[in-house]
């Protein structure tokens, strides 16, 4: 304590001032390595997951707007429809190959590739199911076999379902 008292108040107000200004100097190197931190993260975000997210975003919407036209298919009546929907139905799935090509090269290795190349087979498969059932042959003898299967299958669910009886 005399080393305290020994001291000019102007010294130990310098003093004090130094200490919070080292203290202050410590404090910002810390909080930029912080900030240094929580910038290489957002720099993954932005160069990485958000374009990944994107993609994924529009793979889903052309898978979507693929189911929505295959049903537009099944409910079209003449032939000229079924060809414009046909034709749409072209376009969403080159849609849907140019956003799976735009994905491919952001897939992080690990989970997400195995997702990825699980849903890539699930979805050529329903493709080939799509294709190879729901669709009618080109040509001029076009029937309308999922719309009949439709049809009838829900004929079937209505004459098996209980009938509610009102006395």
């Amino acid at each position: 304590m005399s080393m305290l008292s020994s001291m000019t108040i102007r010294t130990k107000v310098v003093a004090a001032t130094v200490c919070v200004l080292l203290m202050s100097v410590a404090l910002g190197l810390f909080a930029v390595d912080r900030l240094s931190t929580v910038n290489h993260a957002a720099e993954e975000i932005r160069s990485n997951w958000l374009p990944s997210v994107t993609a994924i975003g529009e793979i889903d919407g052309a898978a979507n707007d693929y189911r929505i036209l295959e049903a537009s298919h099944i409910l079209a009546l003449y032939p000229a429809e079924m060809a414009e929907v046909e034709k749409e139905m072209t376009t969403v799935l080159n849609r849907l190959a140019e956003a799976r090509r735009k994905y491919e090269p952001l897939l992080a290795s690990g989970w997400e590739t195995q997702t990825f190349k699980r849903w890539e087979a699930a979805w050529d498969s329903y493709l080939k199911i799509s294709q190879g059932k729901l669709l009618p042959p080109p040509g001029p003898t076009r029937t309308r076999r999922p719309r009949a299967s439709i049809e009838r299958n829900r004929a079937r669910r209505s004459m098996s379902a209980p009938r509610s009886s009102t006395s």
